[in-house]
């Protein structure tokens, strides 16, 4: 067990949960049993969940009423005192009065203790606070609507190191949650480079723990002298008896010297802030505690309030999941239309993902836990336990407790159309949608605000738009999308401290490492790289460049003709270099159908290749160079912009690029978690198939916005300085990403694509590792 922290969001009356009595439902009486600790050392959380159980049992009797039902729910309570062979025994004691339905235990040790004979005997449990990851196992009878350990494990390995702890000392209590919760916390400190000594580990039957207090302080001492007092840390896992523990701490000068960490139940205790020589020894160590947290429905500040009449203040996190407890069993009953414990199971999953009441979510994950893992810091200021900090579980981040409010403005430059130049906004917009979402989930009031201009892929005019935007107090920009704009609004970036991300801009020159410019995308050496393993891999000899005077087409021309002739033995020729905005290209066209031919004549048409790298005019580059009989023998190809553009690939002007073979490559990532989300998006939009660049333009926005979230601030040099760890821990539409020193995408394979008349078709793989191309098998 431990703290499970809510964030209350909205307050309400009782409202029903919709949902429809099956014709042939239940009648009588339908009893729920209860495996509650009303003493022992887990009682304070105990006797609350109890009371929350019966006011959701008369919450829910009166909705059946209100809706015409003919049965009812009871509850039917033992108390386990916090003891696994008590509960044993109880659970033996409802099986036998035919109650199959059961909530609670509320501590891991007695889950553990109990769950084989509740699988053997066809029963049901719901527990609204075990979490020892032990117990998270798919496919049982047993769901926990608590996140297991694991990742609070995990929460507290990323607060020590945060806080520049090199050693832990442990103290937990001896069962399945406290040896859970120790070692998912000591793997995953070690992972992050700390050490962890062997700790004492106590019997938590035992009425006091003095002797193990003072093997504590010996195993300190021997720390804080090799390591130095500064680098130690406790951590403390146990239920009510940590007061005691505490107490008995504080008695020990070197037990005061070093820092202290606790999981969540000792954030419950409001005894050990009463305690004057407790709360003392407690400031003094910096203690600190997690507990797991998420935000309330609409019935939370009503669950909250109907319990503080009785318990004050000092109200238990375990309310919440205790009260959703019963409603879900109850609608779990109706959508099985009747108590059959196998059909309610089975049904279990389903309403509870549909569910909002005292929690904001029920969504169980594959082992039928919570499927929440974010936490809460806590720690002692004033007679209190306030929150100083949240632990972003899926995406690794610490982030203040103190957040922006009201809309956060965020500058975008790029491409605003209703075609498919529009796909890279269009993902940044469902980003910065989704990313809303999720801060709306955990409580947080902020939200991102776009303020999108279009470039217009002019450089003067994309840096005339960010000096508005920076006028206008917006520091992040989203973009720009072409390598010449970025070089262009990049110095002023620099200059005023604003931050770029740019989802597309690639010249190598570009990669400068502690400036203003972050890219999701690997810069052009690397591309350059796969263009020469294409053409080596395709049997070209000899190779003709006509590229874009701007830094994207200079740099990449460079790069490739570098890699081709020096590292391939390939032979490069002077090629055509047009002026950035051309549309005309009947000149350009002659003079490479003279270069070209001369090649031919020394080399063979099959042994020739031209590389395009162009932007949008690559269209009217094709349509000049298909007048002529010996740009239509040879091989072309493409830079990763010319992917994707339909007019190259359809028509009239797709059979010449099918007849020329004209191949091209572009980033590709093994998808991530949220890939096929923005693919069906943009594809529902635009009716073809996505862009690369639509996947960083989505992840853009949410590292844009979580940078926001870590550094509690809109300043741009502090979201410099945590985009890298932010980036780290996020995992969205490309998958992992690890920036370089430059902070751009650190590599990336590359997606070969070739025109076929009909569209684009990918049709196999750049290796960027081992340097290879592989051919998909074609249909």
């Amino acid at each position: 067990m431990n703290g499970l922290f809510v964030a209350i969001l909205a307050a309400g009356a009782v409202a029903a949960v919709p949902g429809c009595v099956a014709a042939d439902g239940p009648t009588g009486t339908i009893q729920i049993g209860g495996l509650l600790s009303l003493s022992g050392s887990s009682s304070s959380s105990g006797v609350q969940m109890d009371a929350a159980v019966r006011l959701a049992v008369d919450d829910f009797n009166s909705y059946l009423n209100r809706s015409g039902a003919l049965w009812s729910i009871e509850w039917v309570l033992e108390d386990i005192q916090t003891d696994p062979d008590t509960a044993l025994d109880a659970i033996q004691s409802m099986n036998s009065r035919s109650i199959g339905m059961v909530i609670g235990p509320d501590t891991s040790a007695s889950l553990e203790r109990i769950m084989d004979y509740v699988n053997d005997n066809g029963m049901l449990l719901v527990s609204p606070s075990s979490t020892a990851p032990s117990l998270a196992i798919p496919g049982d009878a047993v769901f926990r609507l608590a996140p297991n350990d694991a990742v609070q494990g995990r929460a507290l390995g990323k607060l020590l190191e945060s806080d520049g702890v090199r050693v832990l000392v442990p103290f937990w209590r001896d069962d399945s949650y406290g040896n859970g919760l120790r070692d998912a916390t000591a793997e995953d400190f070690e992972d992050r480079g700390g050490v962890v000594q062997t700790g004492v580990r106590y019997d938590p039957t035992t009425p006091e723990h003095s002797l193990e207090v003072r093997l504590l302080n010996k195993y300190v001492t021997e720390a804080s002298d090799m390591y130095g007092a500064d680098g130690v840390a406790v951590l403390v896992i146990g239920f009510d008896e940590v007061d005691a523990i505490i107490r008995t701490a504080a008695q020990y000068d070197q037990l005061a010297s070093v820092r202290w960490y606790g999981d969540g139940s000792a954030a419950q205790s409001g005894a050990l802030l009463d305690d004057e020589a407790s709360a003392g020894f407690l400031t003094g160590v910096e203690f600190r505690t997690v507990q797991p947290f998420v935000s309330n429905g609409e019935l939370g500040a009503y669950v909250r309030n109907a319990l503080a009449a009785d318990f004050g203040e000092d109200i238990s996190p375990y309310i919440y999941p205790a009260y959703d407890a019963v409603w879900i069993i109850g609608k779990a009953i109706e959508a099985a239309g009747g108590a059959d414990t196998p059909a309610i199971q089975t049904a279990l999953p389903g309403v509870a993902g549909q569910y909002t009441g005292a929690l904001s979510s029920a969504r169980l994950d594959g082992a039928g836990d919570l499927d929440s893992a974010n936490y809460d810091v806590r720690s002692p200021d004033g007679g209190f336990w306030e929150s100083e900090s949240k632990y972003l579980g899926e995406h690794d981040l610490l982030v203040p407790a103190r957040q922006l409010a009201g809309e956060v403005e965020v500058g975008v430059l790029l491409p605003i159309d209703n075609g498919p130049r529009g796909a890279t906004l269009a993902a940044t917009r469902l980003g910065a949608e989704d990313f809303n979402a999720f801060l709306d989930g955990i409580g947080i009031d902020w939200r991102m605000a776009l303020v999108a201009e279009d470039p217009r892929a002019d450089p003067v005019r994309a840096l005339a738009l960010a000096e508005e935007m920076h006028q206008r107090g917006i520091g992040i920009i989203l973009g720009p999308g072409t390598s010449a704009s970025a070089k262009a609004v990049k110095l002023y970036a620099d200059t005023y401290g604003m931050t770029m991300l740019s989802c597309c801009s690639t010249a190598p020159s570009l990669a400068i490492a502690n400036d203003s410019l972050f890219r999701l995308v690997p810069d052009d050496s690397q591309q350059g790289v796969a263009l020469g393993g294409l053409l080596e891999s395709e049997g070209a000899g000899a190779l003709v460049p006509i590229w874009v005077a701007d830094p994207y087409g200079d740099e990449l021309h460079r790069t490739v003709s570098a890699n081709f002739a020096a590292s391939r033995g390939g032979m490069v020729g002077d090629g055509i270099r047009y002026g950035l905005g051309q549309t005309e290209f009947s000149a350009e066209a002659s003079r490479l159908a003279s270069e070209v031919e001369a090649l031919v004549d020394e080399h063979g048409a099959d042994r020739v290749a031209v590389l395009m790298i162009s932007h949008a005019e690559s269209t009217n580059i094709a349509r000049a160079a298909s007048s002529y009989d010996v740009l239509s023998s040879v091989r072309w190809f493409g830079s990763e912009t010319v992917v994707g553009r339909a007019e190259l690939a359809e028509g009239g002007l797709g059979e010449w690029a099918e007849g020329v073979g004209l191949t091209a490559i572009q980033t590709t990532e093994d998808p991530g978690r949220l890939h096929g989300r923005v693919q069906a998006h943009i594809s529902e939009m635009f009716g073809q198939a996505v862009s690369a660049y639509a996947y960083p333009s989505y992840d853009a926005a949410w590292l844009a916005g979580l940078s926001i979230l870590r550094a509690g601030t809109i300043d741009a040099t502090e979201i410099r300085s945590v985009l890298g760890e932010v980036a780290a821990g996020y995992r969205g539409a490309i998958g992992d990403i690890v920036l370089n020193e430059a902070g751009d995408l650190a590599s990336a394979d590359y997606a070969v694509w070739r025109a076929t008349g009909d569209g684009w078709v990918e049709i196999g793989r750049y290796s960027l590792a081992d340097d290879t191309v592989t051919v998909y098998a074609q249909p």
